[in-house]
């Protein structure tokens, strides 16, 4: 086992590239001192990471795997049914490793072309998401990379490294995007400021649409009754917040409806007039009615 000051001496003199020290002194910081182990209820997603470290997401799933070929971190993976349903995550034991293998789509630090002469694989080389040319360079602002030729045509299938592309991620699904945005728009109108629907949001909506079985419409009058409700509206911030306690809504919306009037069946239901209708909880109504099918 090797303390967390060991790794973090260790990363600092080595020749890892920037990207690599970062996540590796960001790991370093949640692991045990004296071990450097993260295990798995302690540990961070991948997308975690990303955020933490303010990289892309495959960036970081790249650096990682540069990480453990190169002997600086031991990962102990979950099943994947496992990881998408339970939200099982990887286990980390931080190492003391060597120098990173060459491989395609590296780019020499700006003070390695001036030391070495030629852009050569070797120590120190930073990966490129792009794949192409050990001589390939990118673009980040006005922050420069040395490049001896122009990248190749064939180089432009994925973003430049760094390009901010991960802090939010792009909308995939109609169902999930609308639901994100209708708890974002309520928390908003509660006086809170507007949380950023990231990628987060958008696995927890598909995982409560999917994998839990909730209708979007299950979903929309969920975020209604929280957020109307006193107290529900400030423990539900996020998407992730209301999938995790979306049975304890159901079941509070049950009480506060069999406090506010008497059991209905779905033939009473029926028979009530479309203002009667109105003045009932929508969440609860469809609740009531959901158990009362189910039963016959």
């Amino acid at each position: 086992m090797t303390s967390t000051v060991a790794v973090q001496r260790a990363v600092l003199k080595s020749d890892l590239p920037a990207t690599a020290r970062h996540i590796m002194l960001t790991l370093a910081a949640i692991a045990d001192f004296k071990t450097g182990a993260i295990p798995a209820e302690h540990s961070r997603s991948l997308s975690e990471i990303a955020d933490a470290t303010g990289l892309g997401r495959s960036t970081a799933a790249r650096i990682l795997n540069l990480l453990e070929a190169s002997g600086w971190i031991e990962r102990d993976r979950p099943e994947v049914v496992a990881a998408r349903t339970e939200g099982a995550k990887t286990a980390y034991v931080l190492k003391i490793g060597g120098s990173p293998a060459a491989g395609p789509g590296l780019v020499p630090e700006r003070d390695q072309v001036e030391r070495q002469g030629s852009p050569t694989a070797g120590p120190g080389l930073v990966p490129q998401r792009d794949g192409g040319s050990p001589t390939a360079g990118r673009i980040r602002g006005t922050d420069l990379k040395v490049c001896t030729d122009p990248p190749s045509s064939t180089s432009h299938s994925h973003p430049l490294v760094g390009e901010p592309d991960e802090g939010i991620a792009s909308p995939e699904r109609t169902d999930v995007e609308r639901i994100c945005t209708r708890l974002a728009d309520r928390i908003e109108a509660n006086g809170s400021k507007r949380p950023k629907v990231t990628r987060r949001w958008r696995t927890a909506a598909r995982l409560l649409l999917d994998v839990d079985g909730r209708t979007v419409e299950q979903v929309e009058r969920a975020i209604d009754w929280c957020q109307a409700d006193d107290f529900w509206r400030g423990n539900v911030l996020s998407m992730p917040k209301l999938r995790e306690r979306y049975d304890q809504l159901r079941l509070a919306a049950q009480r506060n409806g069999a406090r506010a009037s008497p059991p209905v069946t779905t033939r009473h239901i029926d028979d009530l007039t479309p203002e009667q209708r109105a003045a009932r909880n929508p969440w609860q109504n469809s609740v009531r009615a959901s158990q009362v099918r189910g039963a016959s």
